[in-house]
């Protein structure tokens, strides 16, 4: 038998050596697996870094287009409710000079003037000119007979409108129906003014 190919046994400490041996991995592969591994954390960490700030980022955008957007139906909602209203105080007014032009020419006077009225000049006699956007002052007309009241209130749209109306006698052959119409919004007062010149022939 050729020495090449004799099985030659292996015993002792030469066979737990080889035995060790055999079961050895390679230094420079434990030590890429080990790199990679670390390579693979840090990537993991940096993608949930990523991940959060993106996620904060994405959430302020969120909420300052909720901010910008609630301040914007709110201004529109509070520009709606203004015409609303201007629009009903407008149809008050409307109504009240209808109402004027439907009364007989001897009930066309204030049956009484209501000394805390607005508009008044500070004789309490006439209507302010520069208030109620005439050209000159003008001197009311009173008389016992009359039957426009000074002040009347009206409901519309849960708001209450308080309703000013004033006769004055610009000259001897005519009169003119004077309305103002005063509401509160968030506190602050608004008013609508409207007025029209009657004369005898043309009144109720």
């Amino acid at each position: 038998m050729d020495i090449d190919q004799a099985a030659v046994p292996i015993t002792g400490d030469y066979a737990n050596k080889w035995s060790l041996t055999s079961h050895l991995v390679p230094l420079k592969m434990v030590t890429s697996n080990t790199e990679s591994s670390r390579m693979d954390t840090v990537s993991s960490t940096q993608e949930r870094g990523f991940t959060i700030i993106e996620t904060s980022v994405a959430a302020f955008l969120t909420v300052v287009f909720l901010v910008g957007f609630s301040q914007t139906m709110f201004v529109a909602l509070a520009s709606a409710r203004d015409n609303r209203l201007q629009l009903s105080a407008n149809a008050v007014a409307l109504e009240q000079i209808e109402m004027a032009r439907g009364l007989a020419w001897e009930q066309l006077r204030m049956s009484y003037v209501d000394p805390y009225a607005p508009l008044l000049t500070e004789s309490r006699e006439s209507v302010s000119g520069a208030e109620a956007g005439l050209a000159v002052d003008e001197v009311l007309s009173v008389d016992s007979v009359g039957t426009v009241y000074p002040m009347v209130m009206e409901q519309r749209d849960g708001v209450y409108f308080t309703i000013w109306r004033y006769v004055t006698a610009p000259d001897l052959e005519s009169r003119r129906f004077v309305v103002e119409v005063v509401w509160y919004v968030d506190e602050r007062p608004e008013r609508y003014l409207a007025s029209t010149l009657l004369s005898e022939a043309s009144a109720g």
